[in-house]
């Protein structure tokens, strides 16, 4: 216990391992979400939830505003309705400030340090391993990944996805723009400061965002 709670930093490979459970996690929720909805691969929506999880990583856990600079920065070739669902995606579920709670759990089970720096690094780590969760589930129905049988595990192995990314240029935005995603319906302010907080329809679980955004697009629905 002392020697967890002196240590001020997570080793490589323990950084490693909560990316890890971030990207499997995310992966899990992601693709039950495909089966449940019995659809094609949304290439629009993956890169709106990998863009609201790389912003939330360079987000302090309390922070109330969002930079436009930053938003810009993660959303250079998005619609405008696609910048206004990762807004709107920060402020009904807000990444950032629930995956604290996790990162420490996670840490525990590593038997890892869980002092105050090392659970916001952590929780930068798990943020990341969703965004990239969400930017290879766009890739699940590449010939690659279906011809096993098991696209999900097709999607944790690195070697397969490098060579997949390597080979294929990434989807125009022609291409992506032809999906309809139902959230972008709402149009959020990127003006003023995002007001954060926890969507009182989310139900805690361990993939905030992802469960979240489903609540809100079934109330887009209605």
């Amino acid at each position: 216990m002392i020697q967890q709670m002196g240590r001020g930093y997570m080793t490589a490979s323990e950084a490693v391992a909560v990316f890890r459970h971030g990207l499997n996690d995310e992966l899990g929720v992601a693709a039950a979400a495909r089966y449940d909805a019995q659809s094609s691969v949304d290439h629009r929506t993956s890169r709106i939830f990998a863009a609201t999880y790389r912003i939330a990583a360079r987000l302090a856990p309390d922070a109330d505003d969002l930079p436009v600079a930053l938003l810009d920065e993660h959303t250079p070739d998005f619609s405008e309705q696609d910048r206004r669902a990762v807004v709107l995606m920060l402020k009904s579920c807000a990444p950032h400030r629930v995956t604290g709670k996790i990162a420490h759990n996670v840490l525990r089970e590593l038997g890892a340090p869980f002092s105050d720096r090392v659970v916001s690094d952590a929780g930068v780590q798990l943020l990341l391993g969703r965004a990239e969760a969400q930017a290879r589930m766009a890739l699940s129905d590449h010939p690659e990944v279906v011809a096993g049988g098991d696209p999900v595990s097709a999607l944790l192995d690195d070697t397969l996805v490098t060579r997949i990314r390597t080979a294929t240029s990434a989807p125009s935005r022609g291409d992506v723009s032809e999906n309809t995603t139902p959230f972008l319906m709402t149009k959020p302010s990127i003006a003023r400061p995002m007001g954060m907080a926890v969507s009182p329809t989310c139900p805690g679980r361990s993939c905030p965002g992802c469960a979240c955004a489903r609540a809100t697009v079934v109330r887009a629905q209605r």
